[in-house]
């Protein structure tokens, strides 16, 4: 039996941890990462894109590459189709491989930063948000105010997930690590829930919501059994 069609719909940093011949085949839909400040307005432009997806009568399966993401995800409903979504709390979980491997780096230093070449190449983190700020306000006040947005943390993290080469993205971050004062790490990351949100199997790791169904709270942290902190960091 052949895999059902898929419609991708996904954060532009979890696109890019796809190999580059499978994210061109899928021509996957991306939406705004800015839209992850507000998670109504996501949850919002993930319904739109849901049924924008399903209107295709060749598509058989919608696939979010998402995960809780503060929330963002719950009510989105699939319509005529199934619709996927990884069982993890954020993306940083997603590249990790699951929500243990990313509360255990969470005890390890609550106070990390984390960077991947999806969030590079997609140029979504704080670290562009600086450069845009230093063409806008100048060097000294954008390094300010870059620092307040740091304040909390004191780890800069590089997930390497094996799928190419680390050596520009690792130039990028040692070189943010030094500019800011936050101490760097790599870690290694898998794109095995990626590979599988597109390609299968949707097992335990996956929510398969059926038609007419809706995301709730308990498909991800069945009974309320969701680890305190692991629910605090999401």
């Amino acid at each position: 039996m052949s895999a059902p069609r898929v419609a991708l719909i996904a954060c532009p940093a979890v696109v890019r941890e796809l190999a580059d011949d499978r994210r061109a085949a899928l021509g996957a839909v991306e939406l705004d990462v800015a839209l992850h400040r507000t998670p109504q307005r996501l949850t919002a432009a993930l319904q739109q894109a849901v049924a924008d997806a399903e209107s295709d009568p060749a598509v058989e399966a919608v696939v979010l590459g998402y995960g809780l993401c503060s929330n963002a995800v719950l009510g989105v409903r699939a319509g005529r189709v199934p619709l996927v979504v990884p069982r993890v709390d954020d993306c940083v979980a997603l590249v990790l491989g699951s929500n243990e491997a990313f509360l255990e780096q969470a005890r390890l230093a609550a106070g990390t930063y984390y960077l991947s070449r999806g969030w590079i190449d997609s140029q979504c983190t704080v670290f562009h948000e600086h450069d845009a700020m230093v063409a806008k306000y100048g060097e000294a006040r954008a390094t300010r105010l870059t620092e307040l947005l740091l304040e909390h943390y004191t780890r800069l993290v590089l997930v390497v997930t094996g799928r190419y080469d680390p050596a520009p993205y690792r130039a990028f971050a040692q070189a943010r690590a030094r500019q800011f004062g936050l101490a760097y790490e790599e870690v290694a990351g898998t794109t095995a829930l990626v590979d599988a949100l597109v390609d299968g199997p949707w097992d335990e790791r996956f929510l398969v919501i059926p038609p007419g169904g809706e995301i709730a709270f308990g498909d991800f942290h069945p009974m309320g059994d969701c680890q305190e902190d692991l629910c605090r960091l999401s």
